[in-house]
Protein backbone atom coordinates (compact mmCIF):
# COMPACT_ATOMS: atom_id res chain seq x y z
CA UNK A 1 0.00 0.00 0.00
CA UNK A 2 1.43 3.49 -0.91
CA UNK A 3 1.02 6.45 0.84
CA UNK A 4 -0.85 9.88 -0.65
CA UNK A 5 -1.77 12.96 0.28
CA UNK A 6 -4.95 13.56 1.71
CA UNK A 7 -7.81 15.14 0.09
CA UNK A 8 -10.35 17.25 1.33
CA UNK A 9 -13.38 13.97 1.10
CA UNK A 10 -11.02 12.68 3.72
CA UNK A 11 -11.11 14.45 6.40
CA UNK A 12 -14.48 13.14 8.24
CA UNK A 13 -12.52 9.61 8.03
CA UNK A 14 -8.84 11.23 9.51
CA UNK A 15 -10.73 12.94 12.40
CA UNK A 16 -12.86 9.36 13.09
CA UNK A 17 -9.04 7.60 12.92
CA UNK A 18 -7.65 10.27 14.91
CA UNK A 19 -10.38 10.02 17.89
CA UNK A 20 -8.48 6.64 19.08
CA UNK A 21 -5.70 8.31 19.70
CA UNK A 22 -7.36 11.25 21.56
CA UNK A 23 -5.87 12.40 25.27
CA UNK A 24 -8.34 14.00 26.69
CA UNK A 25 -6.73 17.82 27.07
CA UNK A 26 -8.23 20.93 25.63
CA UNK A 27 -5.75 20.76 22.90
CA UNK A 28 -6.03 17.73 21.13
CA UNK A 29 -5.98 19.06 17.48
CA UNK A 30 -6.39 15.77 15.71
CA UNK A 31 -9.81 15.08 16.40
CA UNK A 32 -10.91 18.53 15.71
CA UNK A 33 -12.50 18.84 11.68
CA UNK A 34 -11.66 22.52 11.18
CA UNK A 35 -7.82 21.66 12.22
CA UNK A 36 -7.78 18.63 10.27
CA UNK A 37 -9.53 20.16 6.99
CA UNK A 38 -6.94 22.81 7.39
CA UNK A 39 -3.54 20.93 7.67
CA UNK A 40 -5.27 18.93 4.52
CA UNK A 41 -6.09 21.99 2.80
CA UNK A 42 -2.05 22.92 3.72
CA UNK A 43 -0.82 19.31 2.52
CA UNK A 44 0.11 18.51 5.71
CA UNK A 45 -1.94 15.09 5.75
CA UNK A 46 -1.13 12.18 4.40
CA UNK A 47 -2.59 8.91 4.21
CA UNK A 48 -2.48 5.08 3.48
CA UNK A 49 -5.31 3.38 1.49
CA UNK A 50 -6.49 -0.47 1.00
CA UNK A 51 -9.11 0.14 -1.49
CA UNK A 52 -11.38 3.35 -0.36
CA UNK A 53 -10.47 2.76 3.05
CA UNK A 54 -8.32 5.03 5.20
CA UNK A 55 -5.84 2.61 7.08
CA UNK A 56 -3.76 4.94 8.40
CA UNK A 57 -3.10 8.66 8.70
CA UNK A 58 0.14 11.05 9.42
CA UNK A 59 -0.10 14.97 9.77
CA UNK A 60 3.69 16.62 9.24
CA UNK A 61 4.51 20.18 9.97
CA UNK A 62 6.92 22.69 10.36
CA UNK A 63 7.19 23.90 13.70
CA UNK A 64 9.45 26.61 15.15
CA UNK A 65 12.20 25.68 12.63
CA UNK A 66 11.91 21.88 13.30
CA UNK A 67 10.04 18.60 11.20
CA UNK A 68 7.41 17.05 13.47
CA UNK A 69 5.27 14.29 13.51
CA UNK A 70 2.13 15.76 14.73
CA UNK A 71 -0.19 13.24 14.27
CA UNK A 72 0.18 9.19 13.55
CA UNK A 73 -2.78 6.79 13.85
CA UNK A 74 -3.36 3.33 12.63
CA UNK A 75 -6.69 1.77 12.22
CA UNK A 76 -7.23 -1.20 14.74
CA UNK A 77 -7.29 -3.64 12.65
CA UNK A 78 -4.59 -2.33 10.85
CA UNK A 79 -1.88 -2.08 13.46
CA UNK A 80 1.01 -4.56 13.61
CA UNK A 81 1.34 -4.58 10.09
CA UNK A 82 4.20 -2.06 9.51
CA UNK A 83 2.06 0.53 8.55
CA UNK A 84 3.86 2.75 11.10
CA UNK A 85 7.44 1.93 10.29
CA UNK A 86 6.03 3.00 6.48
CA UNK A 87 4.87 6.28 7.61
CA UNK A 88 7.93 6.83 9.72
CA UNK A 89 10.31 6.22 7.16
CA UNK A 90 7.97 8.37 4.72
CA UNK A 91 8.04 11.16 7.46
CA UNK A 92 12.14 11.09 7.71
CA UNK A 93 12.03 11.06 3.64
CA UNK A 94 9.89 13.97 3.72
CA UNK A 95 11.96 16.11 6.64
CA UNK A 96 15.36 15.19 4.32
CA UNK A 97 13.65 16.57 1.06
CA UNK A 98 12.65 19.69 3.26
CA UNK A 99 16.17 20.14 4.52
CA UNK A 100 15.72 19.00 7.46
CA UNK A 101 18.38 16.58 9.60
CA UNK A 102 16.05 15.41 12.42
CA UNK A 103 12.47 14.43 12.92
CA UNK A 104 10.72 14.76 16.34
CA UNK A 105 7.84 13.77 18.11
CA UNK A 106 6.05 13.93 21.26
CA UNK A 107 3.51 11.41 22.58
CA UNK A 108 1.89 11.18 25.73
CA UNK A 109 3.24 8.78 28.16
CA UNK A 110 -0.33 7.28 28.24
CA UNK A 111 0.26 5.95 24.35
CA UNK A 112 3.14 3.65 26.01
CA UNK A 113 4.81 3.83 22.44
CA UNK A 114 8.11 3.93 23.29
CA UNK A 115 9.66 0.86 22.14
CA UNK A 116 7.97 1.42 18.66
CA UNK A 117 9.56 4.84 18.50
CA UNK A 118 13.05 3.33 19.59
CA UNK A 119 12.76 0.31 17.29
CA UNK A 120 12.00 3.26 14.26
CA UNK A 121 15.55 4.87 15.36
CA UNK A 122 14.14 7.36 17.54
CA UNK A 123 15.98 8.15 20.68
CA UNK A 124 14.17 9.43 23.88
CA UNK A 125 15.34 13.20 24.69
CA UNK A 126 15.97 12.79 28.76
CA UNK A 127 13.37 15.07 29.65
CA UNK A 128 9.75 14.65 31.02
CA UNK A 129 7.25 16.90 30.73
CA UNK A 130 3.71 17.97 31.10
CA UNK A 131 1.12 19.50 28.63
CA UNK A 132 -1.94 20.75 29.93
CA UNK A 133 -1.10 18.03 33.06
CA UNK A 134 -0.53 14.98 30.79
CA UNK A 135 3.64 13.74 30.86
CA UNK A 136 4.80 13.28 27.59
CA UNK A 137 8.16 12.36 26.31
CA UNK A 138 9.88 14.02 22.83
CA UNK A 139 11.81 11.74 20.37
CA UNK A 140 14.78 12.69 17.74
CA UNK A 141 15.61 10.74 14.93
CA UNK A 142 18.84 11.65 12.92
CA UNK A 143 17.63 12.23 9.30
CA UNK A 144 20.79 10.35 7.43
Amino acid sequence: MDIVKAADADVKDIVKLNSQIHVDTPLFHGSSPLWVEEQVKEGHYFMIKDHNNICGAVCLLEKDGKFHLETIAIEKDQQRKGLGKQFIEFAKTKAKENGFSSLLVDTYCEYNVDKFYEGCGFRKIPTFAKYRGKPYHRFTAEIE
